[in-house]
């Protein structure tokens, strides 16, 4: 379950590499190096420059007479994948809810003490830090800006879960104002632009929102100074749009942005005759004129083509015994939606339609899964209009990464899977080891590898499917 940088699915938290269980719509569950890491369930952070690993290791005993065991060593490692030595960066003994995010030229640690995160900035190379703050809050819900200057993150302690922007390297905290019951966030993929959504009056009948999106260089040049309203002045974009809430379990307002950034999709509810009823639908934003429209009986979180040219949404279609659930191909120019919706197999009532998928980031293919893990994989071919039901064990998207360049996707989900996208084929990989949860280091061409303990890492060749370097966290 995930959180964008305010809330979703549920409420439950967010930058995880692990925690897609339950939502639907596009997963969060692909990894890669720079991406915000949530140590605590086992993942690997991976530093995209050196591709160096970065492993949470936690040791518990038993408490005396018996309970919950307790943490009695717990130490952030980075492990080299050029010689697999093993360094030790931070002793985080007394520390939850670690988390890596790698904003420019640094690395920033968040360990949550009580109701209080303490964050570090590191230098790239995790020696030496840069400068500490102990914030008033606890974060969830991790954003670097494309900059790197920037990160934004929920405040998880604050009435309404309000947003906060680090500067990089200050580690100044501003929070983004606004006058609403609701606020969600994500950075467009160029520049440092922030596109939001402001909820006011949610399941009301004078239920509202509205669309900002600011040039986050221009804020923080002005001081973070605000308006006569209250928010930050001369938003590039700022569109009111009645009759809508946020949506909030399984699907959910996470913010989808077109990979060329020319339009930003908010998955909302639509009230009927003034009354809410729960009817999902898609707001989309034009960023080159600013203009809004809507894709009615679509539900998010949304992914899009390579080219941009269409979002990926879904939506379900009931019949006599069972219910299914329709993947949507949407024209991102027209908002028209494919009339032959694709169709995916339907389920008895032990299994829920609720489809989870990715889109592969070169080529033409839409991987499907269930969120719960417990449906074989579809695959789609775009260009063929051709689907394939995978056979071979149930998957769970919840680690998994993409080696475009060899249109396979590496999936962790009680053992190690690698789907060949070309040929449409899955296999289960056998290791000497129990597999915990895996990352990918391009410029190596490499996996790494954890054990579920997070005592040994590996980095392993996906091309002869051999360990080539083993590191032991002491």
């Amino acid at each position: 379950m995930r959180r964008t940088v305010g809330v979703g699915c549920g409420a439950v938290a967010a930058a995880v590499v692990l925690a897609d269980l339950a939502c639907t719509g596009a997963s969060s569950g692909e990894v890669r190096p720079g991406m915000a890491t949530w140590l605590e369930g086992g993942a690997i952070a991976v530093e995209p420059g050196s591709e160096t690993a970065y492993v949470l290791r936690t040791r518990r005993e038993m408490a005396p007479g018996g309970g919950a065991p307790r943490e009695i060593d717990k130490r952030l490692f980075a492990v080299s994948p050029d010689d697999a030595s093993v360094r030790e960066v931070a002793d985080l003994l007394g520390y939850g809810d670690v988390r890596v995010v790698f904003p420019r030229d640094s690395i920033l640690l968040f360990a949550q003490q009580g109701e209080r995160d303490e964050l570090r900035l590191l230098d790239r190379a995790g020696e030496r830090t840069l400068a500490t703050r102990t914030s008033t809050t606890w974060y969830w819900g991790t954003r670097v800006a494309p900059s790197g200057d920037f990160v934004v993150v929920a405040d998880n302690a604050g009435e309404h879960f309000p947003l906060h922007v680090i500067s990089i390297p200050s580690l100044a905290i501003e929070t983004v104002p606004h006058d609403g019951a609701w606020l969600e966030a994500m950075w467009l993929n160029g520049g440092d632009r922030l596109a939001a959504i402001v909820f006011y009056d949610p399941y009301t009948r004078s239920q509202r929102a509205r669309i900002l999106v600011w040039d986050m260089r221009g804020v923080a040049e002005g001081g973070f100074a605000t308006d006569d309203t209250g928010l930050w002045p001369s938003p590039v974009h700022d569109i009111l749009v009645p009759g809508v809430s946020y949506d909030f379990f399984f699907s959910y307002t996470w913010i989808g942005v077109a990979p060329d950034d020319s339009r930003v999709v908010f998955p909302v509810l639509r009230a009927a005759n003034d009354v809410y009823d729960g009817a999902h639908e898609l707001l989309v934003l034009d960023m080159a004129d600013g203009t809004t429209a809507s894709v009615p009986d679509a539900y998010g979180p949304v992914a899009f083509t390579p080219d941009s040219s269409s979002i990926v949404s879904y939506r379900y279609a009931d019949q006599i015994g069972s219910s299914q659930s329709q993947l949507l191909l949407i024209d991102a120019e027209t908002l028209e939606v494919d009339p032959h919706p694709i169709e995916l197999p339907a389920y008895d009532s032990t299994h829920w339609p609720t489809p989870t998928f990715f889109v592969s980031h070169a080529g033409h293919w839409i991987l499907i899964a269930g969120s719960f893990g417990d449906q074989q994989l579809v695959l789609f071919d775009t260009d063929a209009n051709a689907q394939t039901q995978l056979g071979g064990p149930t998957i769970f998207l919840g680690n998994f990464a993409s080696r475009d360049e060899h249109s396979e996707i590496w999936i962790s989900s009680s053992g190690l899977h690698r789907l060949d996208l070309e040929t449409t084929s899955l296999e289960t990989i056998p290791l000497d080891f129990e597999l915990g949860t895996l990352n990918i280091l391009p410029r190596h061409d490499w996996l790494v590898l954890s054990e579920p303990a997070n005592e040994r890492v590996h980095f392993w060749d996906p091309d002869t499917r051999t360990t080539v370097r083993t590191a032991t966290l002491r």
